[in-house]
């Protein structure tokens, strides 16, 4: 019997480990530098709670399907620390960047949804492994320290936080646009 619960015992740990191995619990976050962009992006503004702006990114990411148009890639551009300010205040923007094979479509979105270019700029970036929903709340506690005490060693002037949710890649990335 003894053998079997330490058996037990082992297999739950081994599964633990590897459950914080697949979440990136354990992953190092790497902090760079570079250009990134431009980028297409479809798009709705929000004023509420960041936990609410999936349902808009669904939304949008199933219309553009409807419309003939696959996206592979959603975003979130958040302008406020939730820290600093009432749920109710946070302003996003939030929706699905448009793929370049996807570009001569934009034509078939004009008045019907809000559709912008964002530039090519210098970010601060990080990454962070995209399995599920649950991912994205395990990055706002493991990468967004790191960047912060980054981008204040750097004495970068704080600036709203673009967050990619890359499905196919399977990875967030977290850009914040350098501005000395």
């Amino acid at each position: 019997m003894k053998k079997n619960t330490f058996y037990l015992i082992f297999i739950l740990i081994i599964g633990l480990i590897g459950g914080l191995f697949y979440f990136g619990i354990l992953q190092e976050v790497q902090i760079q530098e570079q250009e990134v962009g431009p980028f297409k992006v479809v798009y709705e503004n929000h004023i509420g709670d960041y936990s609410e702006v999936r349902k808009i990114q669904d939304k949008i990411y199933s219309s553009l399907v409807n419309e003939g148009i696959n996206t592979t890639k959603s975003f979130g551009i958040y302008y406020d620390n939730p820290q600093e300010v009432e749920t109710e205040r946070l302003r996003s923007e939030v929706g699905v960047i448009i793929e370049k094979e996807d570009y001569e479509d934009i034509f078939k979105l004009k008045g019907k949804y809000n559709v912008r270019d964002i530039p090519k700029v210098k970010n601060v970036i990080a990454t962070f492994p995209y399995r599920n929903k649950f991912s994205i709340t395990l990055g706002v506690f493991k990468v967004y320290p790191k960047l912060n005490n980054y981008i204040e060693e750097k004495s970068y002037k704080s600036t709203p936080v673009m967050e990619i949710y890359d499905s196919a890649n399977q990875k967030i990335i977290y850009l914040f646009e350098i501005v000395e």
